[in-house]
């Protein structure tokens, strides 16, 4: 919630749905991977 852009995002009341995914990826620079998609 720290970032605004986020922030904005997951508060915005037009959104009707949100897919979350994740990834997990050994050797790779982070490990983890996760993503958000909002759709109105």
């Amino acid at each position: 919630m720290r970032s605004p852009g986020h922030r904005a995002n997951i508060l915005n009341k037009d959104y009707k749905e949100l897919g979350v995914g994740y990834c997990r990826k050994e050797g790779t620079e982070f490990t983890h991977y996760w993503i958000q998609m909002f759709r109105g």
